[in-house]
C-alpha cells in the first residue's frame, strides 16, 4: 500500500511529490546483520547509550533514531580497523572483485527499499533516489572491475653502467585504514564514492555519515555484512563532530577523505597531521543553457 505526498521541502522550498510505501523499511532485529533503532556499524551493529534522531525534511516527521557513536565507539572502530590491515591487504584480486560485485548485485536487488530511505532522510522525490542507487551501483561495478587491475611496472634500469642487466619493479601497495566524512545531500553515493575504492585497493575504512541523513549508510552495512569483507574492515559512525574530529586528528588513520564546503574540508586538512588528505570541495554543478538549446530538454535533463 502506498501514500502520495505533496510536500514542502524545508530546506529549499521547492515542492515534490513524493510516494512513500508503508512497507516497513526498518527491521529491528536481534541479528548483528540487521539494523536496529539506536545502533551503529562496527564490524556487526551495536546499541550506544545515547541516538540520533532523524527527520524527515519534508515533513518533519521521525523517520529513524540511528545510534549515536561516544568517542570510545570511534577508537574502537580504529582499532579493530588496525587489526583487519593485513587480512585486507591479503585479499586476493578476484576476491575484492567478488565483494564488490555482490555489493552492486544486492544494491541493484533492494534498489527501491534504499530509493525509500534516501527519499525519506533527506527529502528527495524518488525520481532522484532511483537515480543514486542506480549511480552507486555502477559506482561499485567500475570498482569491482577496477580491483582486477592494480597496476605494476616493470622497468629497464640500464641507463648507465651501474644498471648494468638491472630491472626495476613498481608495486602499489593498501595505504592502510581510511577514514571516509561524508555530506548530507548524496547518503548512498557519495558513501560508496568512499567505500568501493577503499574495498578494491584492500583498504579498511570508517565512515562518518552526516547526522541528518545516516539511515542509508547504516542499510549500506547491512549488505557488506554479508559480501564476504574482513569483518572489522568496515565501520559507519554516526556521530557528533566533536568526536568525528577523532577520524581526522588520529595518527593511526593513514587516509582522510572528505567531501562538503571548503571552508570545512581546508580546516581538516591543516588538523590532519601527516595522513594523507584527499577532498572534494565546494562544487555546484553550474549548466549554461544557449540560447540555441532546447529549453523543456534542459529543464528535463
Amino acid at each position: 500500500m502506498k501514500e502520495l505526498h505533496i510536500t514542502k521541502n524545508r530546506k529549499n522550498n521547492i515542492y515534490c511529490l513524493m510516494i512513500f510505501s508503508k512497507t516497513p523499511i526498518f527491521e529491528c532485529t536481534s541479528s548483528h546483520k540487521i539494523m536496529k533503532e539506536s545502533a551503529i556499524y562496527s564490524g556487526g551493529f551495536i546499541t550506544t547509550k545515547e541516538a540520533i534522531t532523524v527527520y524527515s525534511p519534508s515533513t518533519g516527521e521521525v523517520v529513524f533514531k540511528v545510534g549515536k557513536a561516544s568517542m570510545d565507539d570511534v577508537h574502537f572502530a580504529i582499532q579493530k580497523g588496525k587489526e583487519s590491515l593485513k587480512e585486507m591487504k591479503n585479499l586476493q584480486s578476484f576476491e575484492r572483485y567478488r565483494i564488490l560485485s555482490f555489493i552492486a548485485a544486492q544494491l541493484g536487488k533492494r534498489s527501491d527499499e534504499f530509493a525509500r530511505t534516501i527519499s525519506m532522510e533527506s527529502g528527495k522525490p524518488m525520481r532522484y533516489s532511483r537515480g543514486e542507487v542506480h549511480r552507486a551501483i555502477q559506482t561499485f561495478t567500475i570498482a569491482a572491475e577496477e580491483s582486477k587491475r592494480i597496476p605494476s611496472e616493470l622497468l629497464a634500469l640500464d641507463w648507465s653502467e651501474p644498471g648494468r642487466n638491472k630491472e626495476g619493479l613498481v608495486k602499489y601497495f593498501p595505504i592502510g585504514l581510511v577514514a571516509g566524512i561524508c555530506p548530507f545531500n548524496f547518503p548512498l553515493n557519495l558513501v560508496a564514492h568512499k567505500v568501493a575504492p577503499a574495498i578494491a585497493s584492500g583498504c579498511p575504512i570508517i565512515i562518518k555519515p552526516a547526522s541528518s541523513t545516516p539511515i542509508t549508510a547504516l542499510k549500506l552495512a547491512e549488505i557488506i555484512a554479508d559480501s564476504g569483507l574482513p569483518k572489522n574492515a568496515f565501520s559507519v559512525l554516526p556521530c557528533s563532530r566533536e568526536t568525528g574530529e577523532i577520524l581526522v586528528t588520529n595518527p593511526d588513520i593513514n587516509l582522510l577523505t572528505f567531501t562538503g564546503s571548503p571552508q570545512v574540508g581546508w580546516g581538516m586538512k591543516e588538523r590532519a597531521g601527516n595522513k594523507k588528505v584527499v577532498v572534494g570541495l565546494g562544487g555546484n554543478a553550474c549548466v549554461i543553457i544557449d540560447e540555441s538549446a532546447d529549453l523543456e530538454l534542459a529543464v528535463e535533463r
